[in-house]
């Protein structure tokens, strides 16, 4: 299975933990709206505390030991809280994936069939014990069409999986050691 399948350019390949919650039939607008005010606020979570390891304060010596201070207590709430609900979500096996905007491709472990509906759960970042739900139906075997997200929430994973491929690029190009 190639990418052939994804019509965009900008995909993360790699392994993440990921689950199928089937549905018998489509997810109704209730239930759409529910998945993606929760996709937004984890891709924009997830967007500020990537932005925050990057930025660079040019303030007064003072203010900066202060947002290390405040950053250090964050950190440390957000681990603790992801400890937490790992502990009462079992996070499921990392499987082999290829994510696109509008695609989703695996080699194996999840057991679908062709024409069947539902929810794939991926948990796309490490310090944060809650999954991208991303509402799909199975195309081809082991390829899987996103469908009903909202153009906020489209957007936000495009910027997510545009980092994602910038951050490999940068990683690919450092020498090794």
């Amino acid at each position: 299975m190639g990418n052939d399948h994804l019509d965009e350019a900008i995909c993360f390949t790699g392994l993440l933990p990921a689950a199928w919650i089937p549905h018998s039939d489509s997810l109704s607008a209730v239930e759409l709206a529910v998945i993606n005010e929760r996709n937004l606020t984890l891709l924009t979570a997830i967007s500020v505390l990537e932005e925050q390891g990057h930025q660079e304060i040019h303030e007064h010596a003072l203010l900066t030991q202060e947002m290390a201070r405040l950053d250090a207590k964050v950190d440390l709430l957000l681990s603790l809280v992801t400890r937490l609900l790992a502990e009462y979500k079992v996070i499921p096996p990392a499987l082999d994936i290829t994510l696109s905007s509008r695609n989703l491709l695996w080699r194996e472990g999840l057991s679908v069939a062709v024409g069947d509906v539902g929810v794939v759960e991926l948990f796309i970042h490490p310090g944060i014990a809650a999954p991208l739900s991303l509402p799909a139906t199975v195309e081809d075997e082991g390829r899987a069409a996103i469908h009903g997200l909202t153009a906020q929430v489209q957007s936000g994973l495009e910027k997510y999986l545009f980092r994602q491929h910038r951050r490999a690029i940068a990683e690919s190009r450092q020498p090794r050691v």
